[in-house]
């Protein structure tokens, strides 16, 4: 609700980076101190450039930090997108996931803009991956290769992207008891393995898991 974006040093101490304290609107641009910035939901590091990218609803934004200077990089809702629900940045590309319409962006910058494109997935086509019937991948991750994708966690040691899925149905613990893995070296999707039944039976029939976010240990583990 501040709409800000914190900064957590070593020591401990807590600092206000990005966006001013209880203040939304205006422009989107500007200095990083000064612009008002709203609904912060997810937020990634470029660590080798010192950048910061989230998502606001429809809108991609980025922080620069050679100039302190924040910018729009894509406004998805001017152009008829749904929800982004999932941002990460891998070898300094942005992904970004597209919840409703079942794809994974991909934003390159050309040296004066980002470059868009659909990295995984078929606009509007969902997958049919089932952990539950053997159907786990892997496909081509320009096949029909997600279905309500949403947090994504970048896994640079494999180069591959781990996608989590929406809680939208919390009636469907069983479709969204699963992780899928975008590996760019193959260019593949499939579902992470052994996964399912795990957190299947540890929601329980009557009890689905709130399942998206990763974490990924220096040697890959998930």
């Amino acid at each position: 609700n501040s709409h800000t974006i914190k900064r957590v040093f070593s020591d401990g101490t807590v600092s206000r980076f990005i966006g001013k304290d209880y203040q939304c609107g205006g422009d989107r641009n500007g200095d990083a101190l000064e612009v008002q910035i709203c609904n912060i939901y997810e937020i990634a590091a470029d660590l080798s450039n010192g950048n910061v990218f989230w998502i606001d609803g429809h809108v991609v934004m980025g922080y620069n930090a050679a100039d302190n200077q924040i910018s729009e990089i894509f406004d998805g809702g001017s152009k008829g997108f749904s929800w982004f629900g999932g941002i990460t940045v891998l070898n300094g590309e942005i992904y970004v996931s597209e919840t409703d319409n079942h794809v994974i962006h991909k934003f390159s910058w050309n040296g004066s803009g980002f470059d868009r494109t659909i990295v995984a997935g078929q606009s509007g086509n969902r997958s049919n991956l089932a952990w539950w019937d053997n159907n786990q991948g892997p496909i081509s991750s320009s096949d029909a290769s997600f279905e309500q994708p949403t947090w994504l966690t970048a896994d640079p040691e494999n180069n591959r992207i781990y996608v989590g899925r929406t809680m939208s149905d919390w009636g469907d613990n069983w479709g969204r008891s699963n992780v899928s893995v975008l590996d760019l070296n193959t260019n593949s999707v499939s579902l992470l393995r052994n996964t399912g039944w795990y957190l299947y039976e540890l929601g329980g029939s009557n009890n689905p898991v709130p399942l998206g976010r990763a974490s990924i240990d220096s040697s890959g583990a998930v």
